[in-house]
């Protein structure tokens, strides 16, 4: 009899290779999350070895769970597939890269930032911390509103500290007709005046200091900066300005009146509540002058008004309370 050959095996599935395409998404993707987990900015904690430690737990979680599901579904022995696998890794991973991204580099509009900076440099928030070392212009930025709220702190503090109780004696006809009764009104409104112009000396200041500290900045960064800086003074600074000029102006409108009523002061006479001037002449200068003093106060005040309305409006744009830069 014919000897029938040896039995032919039946073919099975030849196990599955991992294409080169896989490898490299699996690597690209593996770095870029590694990346991102060590790069992007981390919560407020005590020490840098905790946030080493943030950083490392952030990397092994959004590698950890998309290995969770991928193993099940193709990596385990009886269902290998390496492409399926790395497909479904990666589609993961970079979801995780893609969400702890987005939630940490959050794209902020130039008020947001303002806003940050000055609640960070007020210490209303903790400084933002990145891998990445800050940018230069952010620095100066936060160390500008810094300087700024410190000067507010400090005349807050004067103007709580200042006695002006005196003051409600003046323009009235018995401090005219007897000038000698206000000299402490006025010694309290100038000391109030004084520790306004001191505020403005002292921001002044601090724009001096802000534009030297510019020199730091590459030249491209120092030319943006400053031309960004110079458009909000140009807008900021003709309103302060006006409010500091007509303050002025009043303040020594007030010391005219005075001034004048203590010359001719033998032509004045208080009687029955009300003030009269014996000379015609005198009467009418000084009338000149209160005229011209309540024009400067009524333009003192709008000034004012305008410059605060101006200032509540910029501070609303960055999400900023006027308590919160060092005023009440």
């Amino acid at each position: 009899m014919v000897q029938p050959p040896a039995a032919v095996p039946l073919p099975g599935n030849a196990p599955a290779k991992t294409n080169a395409f896989a490898i490299i998404a699996i690597v690209v993707v593996a770095l870029l999350g590694f990346f991102v987990a060590i790069a992007t900015p981390v919560p407020e904690l005590p020490n840098e070895a905790q946030a080493v430690g943030y950083r490392i737990g952030r990397a092994i979680g959004m590698f950890f769970l998309p290995l969770l599901v991928a193993y099940p579904i193709a990596g385990r022995r009886k269902a290998r597939n390496p492409n399926l696998f790395a497909g479904i890794f990666c589609g993961l991973t970079f979801l995780f890269i893609l969400t702890t991204a987005s939630s940490s580099f959050k794209i902020e509009s130039t008020e947001q930032k303002l806003g940050r900076l000055m609640r960070e440099a007020a210490g209303l928030q903790p400084v933002r911390k990145s891998f990445f070392k800050e940018a230069k212009t952010d620095t100066q930025m936060r160390s500008f509103f810094k300087d700024v709220i410190d000067v507010n702190k400090e005349y807050q503090q004067g103007v709580d500290t200042l006695d002006i109780s005196e003051t409600k004696k003046l323009n009235t006809p018995e401090s005219f007709a007897d000038p000698g009764t206000a000299t402490e009104a006025l010694r309290q409104l100038h000391a109030a005046y004084d520790l306004d112009a001191r505020q403005e000396q002292r921001l002044q200041e601090v724009l001096e200091k802000f534009k030297k500290g510019l020199d730091e900045l590459s030249p491209s960064d120092r030319e943006d900066m400053l031309k960004g800086f110079n458009e909000g003074l140009a807008k900021a600074m003709p309103t302060r300005e006006r409010a500091v000029t007509a303050e002025k102006a009043w303040i020594d409108s007030v010391d005219d009146v005075y001034a004048y009523a203590q010359t001719y002061h033998s032509s004045f006479v208080f009687f029955g509540g009300r003030l009269a001037v014996s000379d015609n002449r005198v009467r009418e200068e000084f009338n000149q002058r209160i005229r011209t003093m309540n024009a400067h106060r009524t333009e003192f005040l709008e000034a004012k008004t305008t410059l605060e309305q101006m200032q509540r409006q910029n501070l609303d744009k960055i999400g900023i309370s006027r308590q919160q830069t060092g005023l009440h």
